[in-house]
């Protein structure tokens, strides 16, 4: 009863102004906690945009003014960014294919002995599947031609001017009904040559010395050993001339530098890839070398690809970065 009366007088004499003047000062405690906090945000974001922090209402005006130059120049890197990380991503996806193709050649060519390619390789396998035929009878004329290896130095030469014609698949006459039907009918998604092979009993013509032809070795054991030397006699009897002039000369002619001629008159020199490049070769039964060549293209290959991620890491990070300051 008495403290009841004691808090009554209290408020008669001010008491509720203490009261209120206690409410306003959390108030003010709250709105200055709540502004501190503003400045420190803007001090923060001021300093991540290279800005001076706030010391007066003059630096806050010039911030103000700078921004919306800022928000351009942040807008143009990122476009800038967005297109740079386009075309690495995409350098990054084309090596992948690249990597994946060269890996999977790698694994056709520990298959086998030869140097044809995957794809050729893997079209008459499956040609030999759907006729329930051995594939072995139907070989790539490249699978049964060899540079003599005393010749090696026209190797190169050799694979430019041979090259279509090695791979070319090679069909006995008892099979060729079956192939051309089974070719015709199927949508191959790349390109077949085959030839019609038959016993043919005319002697193979002369091979010149000096020929591309006689530096050549062919697989004896092979059914196809007569029908190929009449062929190689014939298609690739170019003269290997060590000089332009005596190449100027010839009729028929091909240089160590890959630069052929037929007939006096057609000249090709193709540069598209190196003439020493061993992993487009396609003649031969041994293949060991182009196995590590293409794995040393493998391995180049993945240190790009690895190169490309780091760059890509970083474009994102300089695209949190950007975001951040937007």
């Amino acid at each position: 009863m008495e403290l009841n009366s004691l808090t009554e007088a209290i408020g008669s004499e001010g008491g509720g102004r203490i009261q209120l003047i206690e409410g306003e000062i959390r108030n003010k405690s709250e709105e200055r906690a709540r502004r501190k906090k503003n400045a420190e945000n803007y001090d923060d974001a001021a300093a991540k945009l290279s800005l001076s922090v706030y010391s007066d209402a003059d630096s806050f005006v010039e911030n103000k003014a700078v921004l919306p130059k800022l928000r351009e120049e942040i807008r143009s890197a990122h476009e800038k960014l967005e297109r740079h990380y386009n075309e690495i991503f995409a350098d990054k996806r084309k090596s992948e294919e690249e990597l994946a193709e060269c890996r999977a050649e790698i694994d056709s060519l520990r298959g086998r002995m030869t140097n044809i390619d995957a794809r050729s390789v893997a079209l008459r396998r499956t040609l030999a599947e759907n006729l329930s035929i051995d594939e072995n009878v139907l070989p790539f004329a490249g699978e049964l031609i060899e540079v003599r290896r005393d010749e090696a130095r026209w190797e190169g030469a050799a694979e430019r001017l041979l090259r279509s014609f090695a791979l070319s698949m090679l069909v006995p006459e008892r099979l060729y009904k079956d192939v051309s039907e089974w070719v015709d009918g199927q949508e191959l998604k790349g390109r077949l040559v085959y030839f019609r092979v038959n016993e043919d009993p005319s002697a193979a013509q002369r091979i010149a010395a000096r020929s591309l032809a006689g530096k050549l070795v062919l697989k004896e054991d092979s059914p196809f050993f007569r029908w190929l030397r009449r062929e190689i006699a014939s298609r690739f009897d170019y003269i290997c001339c060590e000089n332009v002039d005596e190449f100027r000369r010839e009729q028929k002619a091909v240089t160590v530098n890959g630069q052929i001629k037929s007939n006096g008159k057609r000249h090709e020199k193709d540069d598209r890839y190196k003439i020493n490049d061993r992993s487009r070769y396609v003649l031969g039964w041994d293949n060991a070398g182009k196995i590590e060549l293409l794995k040393q293209r493998a391995e180049a290959i993945e240190n790009e690809v690895e190169r490309k991620n780091s760059e890509i890491n970083k474009i994102n990070a300089e695209r949190r970065s950007l975001e951040e300051r937007a």
